[in-house]
């Protein structure tokens, strides 16, 4: 993070999924949709997103995003 800063947002999106930390993941695919993030093409297919999949605000994210 220290050194990339908001061009792996979208991968600690992913390690927050992983280790099932749902808000924190939520939070930082919608700062990776606010700096235009180019991994998130893969949102909603995304295996490593599949933890927090049923998560009410990551679908409403995906729903406004156009993905569903």
């Amino acid at each position: 993070v220290a050194k990339l800063g908001d061009a792996a947002v979208y991968q600690q999106a992913e390690v927050m999924a992983q280790f099932g930390k749902v808000n924190e993941a939520v939070a930082l695919l919608q700062r990776a949709r606010s700096v235009g993030d180019p991994g998130l093409t893969a949102i909603a297919t995304d295996p490593m997103l599949d933890p927090i999949a049923r998560d009410p605000n990551f679908s409403r994210l995906i729903k406004e995003m156009g993905f569903a």
